[in-house]
């Protein structure tokens, strides 16, 4: 097992493809393609549209609380083990800060804090960025795909973000030591969370909803970084195998429930 997951080496090569990906630029180039064939003049009703508001809410609650949850279940089988002390969290931020002019306190933070940051104010901070990616994803890519249908959509918009973040799963982000095995459980991933970034879009009206779902990710990820050791990325917490056999257990429902497969309101497949 792993006492911490996500390395990129933390060189300047992939750190650049990280900050690449983040700044969403394959869905900004996609967009700029399928200028051509979209009207443009609804553009920036769809993109800077809010949408309803419950569905807000579902978004920035759903991901953190499955991340919770996988955590909670990689502890109970024994793929982690809870460290409350964040010495770990603690130890890493001096590895890859250490030699760097950003301050650093000598002691951990309160678990409160990394709470607080993690599900309140970090969503906020990483919001803007994921705006501009799912302008791609969900506004661009939905609305050449949403007249083939919900599943067409989301899948289809699953396998392009994965196929976006391929080099950096072989790299070894989020799973170090895994460059054939990280892929295929992060194709897991993106598309368990493309179906419910897609149903946030479809049912909320607007980008908001599925942007601030991709922003809290970040938050979800953090607290299994900071309070558990001895894990494998590639088997705990929400991006492994136990976060993505939840995804997909939450996918199964909304799909036996029929809550995936109702259609859009006519207007909103038109933007």
């Amino acid at each position: 097992m792993h006492a911490q997951g996500w390395d990129l080496g933390w060189n300047p090569a992939g750190q650049t493809i990280f900050f690449l990906s983040a700044l969403g630029l394959f869905p900004g180039l996609a967009a700029w393609v399928a200028v051509g064939a979209l009207p443009i003049d609804p553009l920036p009703i769809m993109i800077g549209k809010a949408g309803r508001g419950r569905y807000l809410a579902a978004a920035f609650t759903l991901l953190p609380f499955v991340g919770a949850l996988a955590a909670a279940i990689s502890v109970l089988v024994q793929w982690a083990a809870w460290d409350l002390t964040l010495q770990t969290l603690h130890h890493e931020l001096f590895l890859r800060l250490g030699k760097t002019a950003l301050p650093l306190p000598l002691t951990p933070p309160p678990v409160w804090a990394v709470w607080l940051f993690s599900f309140f104010i970090s969503p906020w901070l990483f919001l803007p960025l994921a705006w501009v990616e799912e302008t791609g994803w969900r506004g661009f890519g939905y609305a050449w795909l949403r007249p083939r249908g919900f599943w067409t959509t989301a899948l289809g918009l699953g396998v392009l973000s994965w196929a976006w973040r391929l080099p950096l799963l072989i790299w070894g982000y989020p799973y170090p030591g895994h460059p054939w095995l990280g892929p295929l459980v992060g194709l897991g991933f993106q598309l368990g969370f493309s179906v419910t970034a897609t149903w946030l879009r479809e049912k909320s009206g607007g980008l908001l909803a599925p942007a601030l779902a991709r922003s809290t990710l970040f938050g979800a990820a953090l607290i299994p970084l900071s309070l558990t050791v001895d894990y494998d990325p590639l088997l705990a917490h929400l991006q492994g195998v136990i976060g993505v056999g939840l995804m997909g257990l939450l996918a199964l429902f909304g799909a036996v429930t029929g809550w995936f497969s109702q259609d859009a309101d006519s207007a909103d497949l038109h933007l």
